[in-house]
């Protein structure tokens, strides 16, 4: 999901700025994803919001113990949204 800091952290690591000190743990470990999306087209902030959550539901499915058991035994599933804050309305992304 999108939310006002992470939109900040992308826009911050999209811009290669210099990012305030609680932004910059996010602009680390966004920086893969914004990587990554450089080579797709279309809007640049948005790529690199989706390859971040793509990033993330990637990372919690590989947690363990914990949730790899619950996604062995479908107790649980992991999916990836991004929700707008103009519109209010939540993308899923694909699996």
């Amino acid at each position: 999901m999108l939310y006002n800091g992470q939109q900040g952290a992308v826009q911050a690591t999209l811009g290669g700025g210099e990012p305030g000190t609680h932004i910059q743990s996010l602009v680390e470990a966004i920086s893969p994803a914004v990587i990554d999306s450089r080579k797709k087209p279309g809007d640049p902030l948005m790529n690199a919001v989706r390859a971040n959550v793509q990033l993330v539901v990637r990372q919690l499915r590989q947690s363990g113990p914990i949730l790899a058991e619950q996604l062995r035994s479908r107790t649980i599933r992991i999916v990836g949204a991004v929700y707008d804050l103009d519109t209010g309305s939540v993308l899923l992304l694909p699996e």
